[in-house]
């Protein structure tokens, strides 16, 4: 029969695509997905790059991160019309100083160098005074650290402490000079083989009774091939991966979505993190075979440098990275090597792990993408230093 009225008006009915509901679905999920990441904040907080600022005679410096990382009077904001104006008396540029304000990082600590370019007042010989000699790199010097909170001048007053007590000497004498200097002759930057070359310098600038040697474990020497392996987005030391204007590796179209940015970043760092700890584990393995063997001899070197006429003791300390405590650190096996090797070739050495048990580590960073100790980690490892070094001391 012919169609009603009703029926001939209805339009047909277009099937609809094949996969559209799960694309529609797709599509939601994706949009509370990015709104969530939004609100919640799941991505990872990026912080301006940190700046380390250096006067042209390499004898002030400026280390200026986005916030105080610390507080006193060597703690410094660039944005305050004096602090800049004393900076540029003391040789920084302007160029520099905006630089850093420019550049979201205004909050510096100060640092002062002695002609040896080492943090520390002129090196000198005074036979009144017993005296202890640190090598090390950043972690000796302080990096982001005040200058009266690092180990070295925390251990010094320690000691003087100590053995002031077991002195009988008059106040004239008591005044006149102090019980022991602690030398703080780390640098930024300082690896071997540059370490054990330069311990003879300056044990001879500074003629002490003992010379330790602060070891992180970034200073084993590396074949070429080997440190190729290290891209230093994030070494354990300084996280660079969340500096500045991360890509996560993403192609620009996909940048403006928090979602994709937030599971990028995430799989992106946990894979350097996987590569870091691999690379860090395989110092001693057979991948850096000749970089090791060159480390074992720069230590065997550093140790007949100060231990040779027989008038001066060498304590190697191992200091480990503020990357996780008891079983949940992941260089165990590499302190133990090291330790093998120390009684192997008789260097006396002290491992400092477990002065940093049951802390959490991000407690004890200088700023949140810099792991160097801050002050509290500086107590922990002079407090660590105090026995051994005494020990060897009141041995004389």
């Amino acid at each position: 029969g012919a169609p009603t009225k009703a029926s001939a008006a209805e339009p047909a009915k277009r099937p609809k695509p094949k996969g559209f509901d799960f694309m529609v679905m797709l599509a939601i999920g994706f949009v509370m997905a990015e709104l969530g990441v939004r609100l919640i904040g799941l991505e990872p907080t990026v912080y301006p790059p940190h700046r380390m600022l250096e006067t042209a005679d390499k004898r002030h410096g400026l280390e200026c991160y986005s916030e105080p990382v610390a507080s006193g009077l060597d703690v410094v904001d660039l944005r305050d019309m004096g602090v800049f104006a004393s900076a540029v008396e003391h040789g920084f540029s302007e160029e520099q100083l905006y630089g850093a304000i420019d550049g979201g990082v205004p909050h510096c600590v100060t640092f002062v160098y002695n002609a040896q370019t080492r943090r520390d007042v002129e090196f000198r010989i005074d036979p009144r005074v017993r005296s202890v000699l640190v090598l090390g790199d950043s972690f000796t010097e302080g990096a982001g650290v005040p200058e009266d909170e690092v180990f070295p001048r925390l251990l010094e007053r320690t000691l003087q402490r100590e053995l002031r007590a077991t002195e009988r000497a008059g106040a004239l004498a008591q005044l006149e000079a102090p019980a022991v200097k602690v030398w703080n002759a780390g640098r930024r930057g300082a690896d071997q083989p540059d370490l054990a070359e330069s311990t003879t310098r300056f044990v001879e600038l500074t003629n002490p009774e003992l010379v330790v040697y602060a070891f992180v474990l970034n200073d084993f020497e590396q074949t070429e091939a080997y440190a190729a392996q290290q891209e230093y987005l994030n070494d354990l030391v300084m996280d660079r991966q969340r500096t500045g204007n991360p890509s996560w590796k993403l192609p620009a179209w996909l940048r403006w979505s928090a979602f994709v940015r937030a599971f990028a970043a995430r799989r992106r760092m946990a894979e350097e993190s996987e590569r870091t700890l691999a690379w860090y584990r395989g110092m001693t393995g057979s991948d850096n075979a000749e970089g090791w063997e060159r480390t074992q001899r720069d230590l065997r070197a550093m140790r007949d440098a100060v231990e040779g006429d027989g008038r001066r003791r060498f304590l190697v300390a191992i200091l480990p990275l503020l990357v996780g405590t008891g079983d949940a650190y992941p260089f165990h096996e590499l302190h133990e090597e090291l330790l093998r090797f120390c009684e192997e070739a008789s260097i006396r050495c002290v491992d400092l792990r477990d002065a940093f048990d049951g802390v959490d580590p991000s407690t004890l960073h200088v700023h949140p993408v810099d792991m160097h100790p801050n002050g509290r980690a500086h107590e922990r490892i002079a407090r660590a230093l105090e026995s051994p070094v005494l020990e060897l001391l009141e041995a004389r």
